[in-house]
Order: structure tokens, then sequence, then C-alpha cells
């Protein structure tokens, strides 16, 4: 399937189009995110989104100038005791990453 096949779950959120979904952690020193197709890290979250750019240009899945939008998705089973804060976790932990790929 290509990457920017549309997938469950994708769709439209604050106005941007997501083409792929990853899961991101934190394991006590860098910042993960991946799935089945690509896995990146970075220490910062700027690094790591320069490093979600870079993975996606090597695959060839998307054509030079192509707008992306990447949803990280924080996986919250990976703090323990988290249900009492789990109401507000996407606010802080979830991101969107839009770019044009060649840029």
């Amino acid at each position: 399937m290509p990457l920017n096949a549309p997938e469950r779950g994708r769709g439209i959120v604050s106005g941007h189009r997501v083409n792929i979904d990853l899961r991101l952690i934190h394991d006590g020193q860098r910042w993960v995110a991946g799935n089945e197709r690509i896995a990146v890290s970075g220490s910062t979250l700027a690094e790591l989104g320069e490093n979600v750019k870079k993975a996606l240009a090597e695959t060839g899945g998307y054509p030079p100038g192509t707008k992306v939008t990447v949803r990280l998705r924080f996986d919250y089973d990976t703090i323990p005791n988290a249900s009492w804060y789990r109401q507000f976790m996407p606010y802080y932990f979830d991101h969107l990453l839009s770019f044009e790929t060649g840029k």
C-alpha cells in the first residue's frame, strides 16, 4: 500500500488532511515515532520532525512539492497509572507536522 493511501482513522484535523499516522513515545532519552513503514527518533520534538521529513523523503512515497501532514499520536500506555490525566493527554502530547516534501 502506498504511504499516502487512505487508512482507517485518517481524516481532517485542524484543517489539515492527515496523510500518515505515527505512534509517538518518549523512551526516557529520545522522542520516538513510527509505524509499520518507518521508525525515527530525535532528542527534541524539532529534531524528530526533521527526521520524520527525511525518512518520508527516503521512502519515495511522495513526489517533491507534495503537501504532507503527519499526525504523531502519543501512546498513552507508555505512562504507568496515567488514568487520572488521560483526558488531557491529546492536548499535551499529540502533534501535527505539516510540510512540503523536498523543502
